[in-house]
Order: structure tokens, then sequence, then C-alpha cells
């Protein structure tokens, strides 16, 4: 695995310096975050994101899509034929940005929640 490096865009400054997180003052983690896995297949080097963050706070200010950029220029160096990621399907503005940066739905995963009591039957029909 590896971690992608990334800079501020230009203009912003107000990011706290990478490595200053801690248990006792986690706002002052790193504001983008995001860890690649590499693996080869058959057509080569590919990527997998894993982790991929920005703080809630500073959302919708350009860290997405410059954490992603970053990544993918990596990735383009290391000549890696693709990458992927898993978003969860609440995260609208997530799904966004990444078909806006050229990201493919390949997998669509469905579940029905249960519930623990099932409705009509009881221990006499069992």
């Amino acid at each position: 695995m590896c971690r992608t490096s990334w800079r501020a865009p230009e203009g912003k400054t107000d990011l706290p310096p990478p490595g200053t997180a801690s248990p006792k003052n986690l706002r002052h983690r790193p504001a983008p975050n995001l860890w690649l896995h590499l693996g080869t297949k058959p057509d080569g080097l590919h990527a997998f994101g894993y982790g991929i963050e920005v703080r809630q706070e500073l959302r919708r200010r350009g860290y997405g899509r410059a954490i992603a950029a970053a990544a993918e220029t990596k990735c383009r160096e290391m000549r890696v034929v693709s990458i992927g990621l898993t978003v969860f399907g609440p995260n609208k503005a997530a799904q966004s940005l990444y078909e806006h940066l050229g990201f493919e739905v390949t997998v669509l995963q469905m579940r029905k929640h249960l519930s623990t009591r099932q409705q009509g039957v009881t221990s006499a029909n069992r």
C-alpha cells in the first residue's frame, strides 16, 4: 500500500500540517486522507482507494478533488491501469464528485433490512 502525497491547492493555507494528528487532538489530523492498495492483475497494475476522507468542516472547498488528482497523477506515473473505490449509497456528494472525475459505476450492491421478528410467524407455526 502507499499513501498519496498531497499539496494544498493554491490559496488553501488553512490546513493543519500533515502528521499532526493525535488521539487528544483529532481536529488537527490532515484534512484529506487516501490510502491506495496496489495489486497486479493479468493486464497490469491496478489501484484501489481506501479511507478517502475530508473532514466535514473542510468539505466543498476542493480538497476531495485535489486528493483524487494527486492519486491519479501518482498512479499514471506508476503506469497503473485503473483506480477503483467504494462509495456508499447515501453519499450522493461523493458519487457526484467521482462521476465528474470520470469514475464509472462497476458494481451496485443492494440490501434489504429484515426485522429480527418475522411478521406472521409464531412459534406455533414454525
